[in-house]
């Protein structure tokens, strides 16, 4: 018999597809990792929510749900449900001692007019949500390969 000494089996990482190798040491996974972007709903008439999942190489998807104080405009809750996101791969980067540089981030959000603000190809809509835009402009500097792909839901 064979124990895996300090080891819990709950913790244990799903092993990856065959064709996928394990990252090297300090760099992230070789496929993309990826976001996807729900819109915002409404809880109940008051409590406002929006969803995001992020799916690691090798794993299945996890969804998130993101709740809101107050009635946040479908932009806010995309600026905050995609900062949210970041800062949570970010962490596993970081949690997996990867540099994020190496990462490769695809993320799929539901406005055309969203993408077109983060990108530059338009100015931000609302000037309140200027700093949210700066604050993710900030995370996606630090990722070396994102692309941001529009996901057909709204």
């Amino acid at each position: 018999r064979h124990r895996l000494a300090g080891r819990d089996p709950v913790q244990i990482q799903p092993l990856a597809a065959p064709h996928q190798m394990a990252p090297l040491p300090g760099q992230a996974p070789e496929t993309a990792i990826v976001i996807v972007l729900r819109g915002l709903t409404a809880l109940d008439g008051e409590v406002a929510s929006a969803e995001y999942s992020v799916r690691w190489p090798g794993a299945a998807a996890r969804s998130i749900q993101v709740r809101f104080a107050g009635k946040p405009t479908p932009a806010q809750a995309l600026y905050d449900t995609l900062e949210k996101a970041l800062r949570a791969v970010l962490s596993r980067l970081q949690d997996n001692e990867a540099d994020p540089a190496t990462a490769h981030i695809e993320i799929y959000v539901p406005s055309d007019q969203f993408i077109d603000e983060l990108i530059g190809e338009t100015p931000v809509a609302d000037a309140r949500l200027q700093t949210r835009h700066d604050r993710i402009s900030g995370l996606l500097d630090s990722i070396g390969d994102w692309r941001l792909l529009r996901s057909g839901e709204s």
